[in-house]
């Protein structure tokens, strides 16, 4: 997303998106991946993107599977809590609780 694309933009992420934006200030020592700086530079594209993931996310099959995560979490008493865990899936398949930053990271390439 660029910033400073106010017209369009305004009406897709929202008037509070959009100042959080405008207002953010890049550290000079933070590494963007290629592809956020791709988006950055193409909004039609990212807006292409977040399209698609729209759609995606709204499958049959995708709300399922939150929802079977969910569960689990709420089962755990993790869930809304606050206290940063995520389901987690093993090599062996099954669910554990782990540190969402330590779950997120995880396979994501190098950079």
């Amino acid at each position: 997303m660029a910033c400073g694309t106010i017209s369009v933009q305004t009406r897709v992420l929202g008037v509070n998106r959009l100042n959080r934006c405008l207002n953010r200030k890049r550290k000079s020592n933070v590494k963007v991946s290629k592809t956020s700086k791709y988006y950055e530079e193409n909004p039609e594209a990212a807006e292409k993107r977040r399209e698609y993931q729209r759609k995606y996310n709204k499958s049959e099959d995708r709300k399922k599977y939150r929802a079977l995560l969910n569960k689990y979490n709420r089962d755990q008493g993790t869930y809304g809590n606050g206290d940063g865990l995520d389901a987690s899936h093993t090599k062996a398949g099954k669910l554990v609780m782990e540190a969402a930053s330590k779950n997120r990271a995880r396979n994501r390439g190098k950079k």
